[in-house]
């Protein structure tokens, strides 16, 4: 391609000529026909990059050759090309055979045969992935096939019945026209000399007739008026439904101008040849250099050999920035008269200050002076520098910026010698040159900034408190930083390379895989999830992991996980819970827990049993030996219980001193005793302590969800309610025994439950009353006090029992409510009495153990009888055995105080309980009352008269008044006086009335029978 044409070439030869040069250009070229979309010529390159013969795409559709989406592009932009008529640039984006985007710039230009009907659309394609050398090379194209179409040297016009209807461009150039409209529609005889024209004619008609004919060289006129002298081929061809004439025009006026004009042409594809290997050149130099310095080296050096410049220099501006670039100034001398002096004089370039100036007054030093950017780098503003550079005898002939990122950050300066210095421009070339430089700029600042970026994460990395890890695709770990090893306890090398199931918690290894397919569907996100890792110590670490997928440069996928250790947060969150679930002093489920379970087995077993265990007597482990031993005895029970039921039953503490027991596949009552007896037995031996050994025993009730003979129920509230009824059976029955709860319980619970219900309207003013039980003086035959007892009536009218009264108001937390109205409403009624009668009548009221322990007791006492006006000797509290026992020093202050005020203090049923004399002698006792459980076998049994009588005795050498209770006939009146009875009460002298009938009891009087 490079071997200069001779002189004498004719048409036929810069044919195949250029036909050479299209077919060789690195370029893509094809032609496609305008109806079909076939290829109707392509060049190597275009088959090359098709990887296919040319011959086996020649005549092919686009369809059969390029991708579906690739085809349909390239049929919008011909159909765009025909129907304009217009050459069209086109930016487009093709993938190669590695799936990697490729762009290409391609210019598509009608082609018309000779009748002028565009029949094909060519296209000449660059590639332009690299933007540097698509620049250069689309317009290098572009300038290059532009001049092969406009500037070509053959003319050619079309005329029918004597007058003009085509030309192409270089015919109405040669004939003078400006446009189409000034030579079509014109005679053809008009371009021909008068001398000439019957000459024509008759050729004209040969050629209509079918006969071609060549005619030579022929004198022509143009439509200024000038001469030239043309060679001609004519013939005829179809145009528009008509046979017209074809002339092949050649302008041979100076067979001399012909021949340097095609030496020019040739001339031009050789520059243009070493145009590419410069371009090239450059653009290898920039894609293998790391620095400017390497690009800059090559590019100057490649550009100076290419142009002939005697020197080129690369120097930075000063734009404020720390780090000039490049760093310092890069320089290549040609070899030449001046490669002497030239280092020297290059070495004075000072940094280059950019400023605004006229492109008119630049002296041709700038590149861009038609663009909208224009910088004054004109050497002569440094004299010494312009100095040395006229030593050394040349000047600077170019200059254009390199920029970064829209910023000039240096200048490429070219020096020739004088005479050189006035040659041809070559801006558009070192255009490019410059414009690789900067792209190697960019790249190096990439790199530059990865290069930070990647240090500052790596910092950060390391020295990140939170522990970091980068695993590849497998799982293997590539990276860890401190933290992530401090976690597990193990160096860095022990930890890469490994897999990180390794690591994890044999239950959470099947999570690392679910981890990896979720990153795998979730591009770009965080996904958090906690898992489990192992020590090297064996213990288990819990971290909360945000992984996320990164791609690294090489395209490798890996993935980074940062992991907060939560251990000791998911420890607090199980501890929470246990506390939760957990009773805190013994371990054991508690009543939330209870509740759960119980509410499910209840769903989803048919048997069930509950024990509800409570230990007897508790609160005097308290009260006498302190409540870190009651604690200890309470831990104790909750290790024996779980051992005295089955494997899987649920022990629970259900609260203070209670516990439930759940036993699954128990549906008899048999086998709900024989559980039983196994808590019963486990509690049997007693238990240490400082102070010695305590024997605990506990009351047992039992319910079962399926009873024998019964329906079962669903509620779990309920079957603890059975469970704690049966319980207080056991209690009722004399404690250290278990009960199971059946339809007689049920019975009497549901009685009980109406009871309770009663209890609560009475408090609310509905049904309750005071009756009063006469205590009779023996000696004088008078009633002196009476004692005080809550009666209930129903809504029947009928009574309920007192006993049955005061066990529900204790079962339901009742009981101090309905103390402190019986309290009120007999003192009430009494000092009602008194006012009434004059008479100095008393009345005893019963205290429970609770109402006693109450810390206002002695102020609510003393209150309500500064309210109803009772004076304080005509009132007695009656306290029972079991009730002293609970009683604390607290207590004690209150009974103390009540009896300085007067206030009787009395113990009832005296001789039931524990009986000691301890309580006579530490409490303010005033009398004492002696059960009737002595006195219903007088005057038969002997045992009970032994005791009637030693009480008695007892309280008269204490000073103590002694009452005797449940005298119903007149034989145990006799007995009870003849062991020294002074007072007594009972059925004999009568039952427990209201008011208005103790009235008429105290105006007629009491029958006591006489002491024989």
């Amino acid at each position: 391609m490079n071997v200069p044409l001779p002189a004498e070439a004719g048409l036929a030869d810069v044919t195949a000529y250029l036909e050479g040069l299209l077919r060789h250009s690195d370029a893509v070229i094809s032609v496609r026909s305008a109806d079909e979309g076939r290829l109707l010529l392509v060049n190597d390159a275009f088959a090359a990059l098709l990887q296919r013969p040319v011959e086996a795409l020649v005549g092919r559709l686009v369809e059969d050759v390029l991708p579906a989406a690739s085809a349909a592009g390239v049929r919008a932009h011909d159909a765009l090309v025909l129907q304009t008529g217009e050459a069209r640039t086109s930016h487009e984006t093709f993938l190669d055979d590695r799936g990697r985007p490729q762009s290409w710039v391609t210019q598509r230009f009608p082609l018309m045969d000779v009748s002028g009907r565009t029949y094909a659309v060519a296209s000449i394609a660059t590639d332009v992935t690299e933007l540097e050398r698509t620049r250069s090379s689309l317009a290098e194209t572009e300038q290059r096939y532009r001049a092969l179409v406009e500037h070509s040297p053959f003319a050619i016009v079309v005329h029918v019945q004597g007058r003009f209807r085509f030309a192409n461009a270089a015919a109405l150039r040669l004939l003078g026209a400006a446009t189409e409209e000034d030579l079509l529609g014109r005679a053809v005889l008009d371009v021909i000399p008068e001398s000439d024209r019957s000459e024509a004619a008759s050729m004209i008609a040969n050629i209509l007739a079918g006969r071609s004919e060549i005619a030579g060289r022929r004198e022509a006129v143009r439509l200024d008026g000038g001469r030239i002298i043309v060679e001609i081929t004519a013939s005829a061809v179809p145009w528009e439904g008509q046979t017209a004439v074809q002339m092949e025009v050649r302008d041979v006026t100076e067979e001399t101008r012909s021949r340097e004009l095609l030496a020019r042409a040739h001339q031009e594809s050789v520059e243009a040849a070493a145009r590419l290997r410069l371009l090239h050149t450059v653009a290898t130099a920039a894609h293998d250099a790391l620095t400017i310095e390497e690009a800059a080296a090559e590019a100057l050096r490649a550009t100076c050999e290419h142009f002939g410049f005697a020197a080129a220099l690369l120097r930075p501006c000063a734009t404020g920035d720390d780090r000039p670039v490049p760093a310092a100034p890069v320089r290549h001398v040609a070899a030449g008269p001046a490669s002497d002096v030239l280092p020297l004089a290059l070495d004075q370039a000072p940094t280059v200050v950019l400023t605004g100036f006229d492109a008119s007054g630049a002296n041709g030093r700038v590149t861009d002076s038609d663009g909208a950017g224009v910088f004054d780098v004109d050497p002569t503003s440094d004299d010494a520098f312009e100095a040395a550079l006229g030593h050394a005898g040349v000047r600077t002939t170019h200059v254009v910026p390199v920029t970064l990122r829209d910023r000039v950050t240096s200048v490429c300066e070219f020096f020739d010698t004088g005479e050189a210095a006035a040659a041809t421009d070559h801006r558009g070339t070192l255009r490019i040159v410059a414009h690789e430089l900067s792209r190697v700029l960019e790249r190096q600042r990439a790199l530059e900034e990865r290069a930070a970026h990647e240090a500052r994460f790596r910092t950060m990395f390391l020295s990140s408190p939170v522990a970091m890890a980068l695993s590849d695709s497998l799982g293997h770990f590539v990276s860890v930083n401190p933290a992530f090893s401090a976690m597990l306890g193990l160096p860095e090398e022990e930890i890469i390379g490994r897999s990180s199931d390794v690591f994890t918690h044999p239950d959470d290894v099947a999570g690392n895989a679910r981890i990896s397919a979720t990153l795998d569907h979730t591009t770009g996100q965080v996904y958090r999830v906690e898992k489990r890792y192992l020590h090297s110590s064996g213990r288990v670490v819990w971290g909360l992991l945000s992984v996320t997928r990164v791609t690294f440069p090489d395209g490798r996928n890996y993935t980074l996980a940062q992991v907060e250790d939560i251990t000791d947060r998911r420890q607090a969150e199980a501890d929470l819970h246990r506390q939760a679930q957990h009773d805190a002093l013994t371990g054991l489920a508690n009543r939330g827990s209870l509740g759960r379970s119980l509410s499910a087995l209840v769903d989803s077993t048919d048997e069930l049993a509950v024990l509800f265990v409570d230990l007897d007597s508790f609160k005097l482990v308290n009260d006498t030996h302190g409540h870190s031993t009651g604690d200890a005895v309470l831990q104790e029970v909750a290790r024996r219980l779980p051992l005295a039921v089955r494997p899987g039953d649920l022990v629970a503490r259900f609260g203070g001193d209670e516990f439930v027991v759940v036993c699954c596949g128990v549906s008899t009552h048999a086998e709900a005793m024989e559980l039983a007896a196994g808590v019963e037995h486990a509690l049997a031996t007693p238990i240490p302590f400082s102070g010695g050994e305590l024997d605990v025993t506990a009351s047992i009730g039992i319910a079962l969800s399926s009873p024998p003979g019964g329906a079962r129920f669903l509620d779990a509230e309920e079957l603890v309610r059975r469970a704690d009824a049966a319980m207080y059976l056991a209690k009722r029955r004399g404690k250290d025994r278990a009960d199971v709860y059946d339809e007689s319980l049920h019975a009497t619970n549901q009685s009980r439950t109406r009871t309770a219900a009663a209890l609560r309207r009475g408090l609310a003013g509905e049904g309750l009353q005071v009756h009063f039980q006469p205590i009779v003086d023996l000696t004088l035959g008078e009633v002196v006090c009476a004692e005080a007892l809550v009666k209930m009536v129903d809504r029947d009218g009928g009574l309920i029992r007192t006993a049955e009264l005061v066990d529900v108001a204790e079962e339901t937390g009742l009981i101090t409510a309905l103390g402190s109205w019986v309290l009120r409403q007999a003192c009430t009624e009494v000092a009602q009495l008194r006012r009434e009668t004059g008479w100095a009548m008393a009345v005893t009221v019963n205290l429970s153990a609770r109402q006693a322990a109450l810390p206002g007791l002695a102020a609510e006492v003393l209150g309500v009888l500064e309210e109803t006006g009772l004076e304080p000797d005509g009132l007695s509290l009656e306290l029972t055995e079991s009730a002293l026992l609970e009683f604390n020093d607290a207590t004690l202050t209150q009974l103390n105080t009540l009896r300085d005020h007067g206030v009787g203090i009395g113990i009832d049923d005296f001789g039931t309980g524990y009986s000691s004399l301890t309580y006579l002698r530490r409490f303010p006792v005033s009398f004492v009352k002696v059960d009737q459980a002595f006195v219903r076998g007088l005057p038969g049994s002997e045992r009970d008269a032994v005791i009637v009588r030693s009480v008695n005795t007892l309280a008269r050498d204490l000073g103590l008044a002694c009452v005797v209770e449940g005298v119903e006939t007149a034989e145990q009146l006799r007995a009870v006086r003849e062991l020294g009875a002074l007072f007594a009460q009972g059925y004999l002298f009568s039952r427990p009335v209201p008011l208005p009938a103790l009235r008429d009891l105290l105006i007629r009087g009491v029958q006591v029978p006489a002491h024989p």
